[in-house]
């Protein structure tokens, strides 16, 4: 389980780029159902797998269709 995605939608938020954007926020936390958002954008979180990889789909406003994602990507650097 990513600590990363742990963090998401709290206070204390790793992920979410609310220097940019308004803090998305869920009312059910982070589960598939949960219904939630950020500005006027809503989202229905669709798909999860062990919080290294959230899949949402668009509710609002109308005309907005897709299913955004977010990944968690491991990188790992070799000293040389």
């Amino acid at each position: 389980m990513s600590q990363l995605f742990k963090t998401l939608a709290f206070s204390e938020d790793l992920v979410w780029p609310s220097e940019n954007w308004l803090a998305i926020k869920f009312k059910n936390r982070l589960q598939v159902g949960s219904k939630g958002g950020h500005s006027h954008i809503r989202y229905t979180i669709i798909e999860m797998n062990d919080f290294d990889d959230i899949k949402f789909q668009f509710s609002k406003p109308e005309g907005f269709i897709g299913t955004p994602e977010l990944q968690v990507l491991c990188i790992v650097r070799k000293n040389s």
